[in-house]
């Protein structure tokens, strides 16, 4: 029996990952969040490892506040220190760098009045985001 590491195996899956997400858009890990009006969201970076996330934001009111709060781990959002708390406006068309640590959990509160939509793509996925602007996500 061969045994292999944790840290082998989760980079063979990082790797398998990133070669599968670079042949086939449709291959790559994304995720829809739905922030509703004043309901907390918990956020988590599932993942072992850091990971940096852009995020394609969608709404039909003109913006909003979204405000953030770290609960376990570090986070940024544009290069910016989420910490013990955060605020940022956002419109419709707006994207985000998200950089996580390894099994963040951060709980995002939209102060807005309609759902905010966040489509998330791990990884720098600068096509695929073009993509995602020119494509309406269903609310």
């Amino acid at each position: 029996m061969i045994l292999i590491s944790k840290q082998i195996f989760s980079n063979f899956i990082l790797f398998f990952i990133v070669i599968s997400s670079y042949f086939e858009f449709r291959g790559c890990i994304s995720h829809t969040y739905e922030f509703e009006s004043m309901r907390p969201l918990k956020v988590i970076n599932p993942f072992g490892w850091d990971i940096s996330v852009k995020c394609l934001l969608k709404t039909d009111d003109f913006k909003h506040i979204l405000a953030g709060r770290i609960i376990i781990g570090r986070g940024r959002i544009n290069g910016r220190d989420v910490g013990t708390g955060m605020e940022i406006e956002v419109k419709s068309g707006d994207a985000f760098d998200i950089d996580a640590s390894s099994e963040a959990v951060v709980e995002i509160t939209n102060k807005g009045q309609s759902i905010v939509v966040a489509e998330c793509i791990l990884g720098n996925f600068a096509r695929e985001l073009a993509i995602l602007k020119n494509t309406n996500i269903d609310m």
